[in-house]
């Protein structure tokens, strides 16, 4: 499970022992507001929407930041049956979708 907080953090659980999963993940400057995660490329990760204006996707093997995102306002991530990352931004909803390796905006 991954969860995150008013501390700006981002924690990893293991279900099985209640126990968390190495050092939290760091970086988010306002309360993260949600988590989303899913397997690219065979890789666990986590997307998350903080209050500081960004989106951030962590490894969670190697509890490293692969991407950062602008995202003011985002309150709810998601992802499509077809691996889409769903945000809302505000009152608009965006789509993104990955081709070859990136992320663009649909």
């Amino acid at each position: 499970a991954v969860t995150g907080g008013w501390d700006d953090t981002v924690r990893v659980w293991d279900l099985a022992s209640g126990r968390q999963v190495g050092a939290p993940l760091t970086g988010h400057t306002g309360t993260v507001s949600a988590v989303a995660c899913t397997v690219l490329d065979g890789t666990p990760v986590a997307v998350i929407c903080s209050n500081d204006g960004t989106v951030r996707v962590w490894d969670l093997r190697s509890g490293k930041l692969v991407q950062s995102l602008i995202a003011p306002s985002c309150r709810v991530a998601a992802f499509t049956g077809d691996g889409g990352l769903v945000l809302t931004l505000g009152s608009d909803v965006a789509v993104l979708r990955r081709t070859q390796g990136r992320t663009v905006s649909r």
